[in-house]
């Protein structure tokens, strides 16, 4: 599944398989830096705190002049909890 949340600009993934790089192209993947900490039996969302971060990185890929002509990925797993508090940060972003 692809979800283009901005128009040629910034993308969100979910698949099994990491996607291949492309020209003018930057994958990133969250699954494993930014982690739920669990209550009980549940999976999320993420606290303020890693949603606040992520927006913030996240910004600073969109604004870095490095990538200005890249289209950016967030590529996800389809695993329920990862791919629920993926969705929500690209949400929150």
């Amino acid at each position: 599944v692809t979800s283009e949340i901005i128009p040629d600009r910034l993308y969100w993934i979910c698949d099994r398989n990491p996607p291949r790089n492309r020209p003018q192209s930057f994958y990133f993947n969250i699954d494993d830096e930014l982690v739920y900490e669990p209550f009980c039996s549940d999976f999320g969302p993420l606290n303020l705190g890693l949603t606040f971060k992520y927006c913030v990185e996240l910004d600073n890929l969109m604004k870095n002049n490095d990538y200005a002509s890249f289209k950016i990925f967030h590529y996800t797993t389809p695993i329920p909890p990862k791919r629920a508090n993926a969705a929500y940060l690209i949400g929150a972003f």
